[in-house]
């Protein structure tokens, strides 16, 4: 199963945000690649965290992407998250 998660927080968040990735590093699966990084796409800058995953099955990927909502910042979140699960046939 092939998904993604993509959350936005205000620059302001970026400590909180890294001190959270560096705490729930060791819970990351091994198919998951947890991303954090500064973005600007329309006006200020933002914290972006995204979580693509390539998962054994439907159940392991949600679960992973379930981490990226434990962040403590995600009520200052000005976006909504797009998660998209995918499968890959062929």
């Amino acid at each position: 199963m092939i998904a993604s998660g993509i959350y936005t927080y205000p620059l302001d968040a970026l400590e909180e945000v890294i001190t959270w990735a560096r705490e729930i590093g060791s819970r990351v699966p091994r198919w998951m690649e947890l991303m954090v990084f500064t973005h600007r796409d329309e006006g200020e800058p933002e914290v972006v965290v995204t979580g693509p995953v390539l998962a054994p099955s439907e159940a392991e990927a949600r679960e992973a992407l379930a981490l990226l909502e434990s962040c403590p910042a995600s009520g200052r979140s000005p976006k909504p998250c797009r998660r998209r699960p995918r499968t890959c046939s062929g």
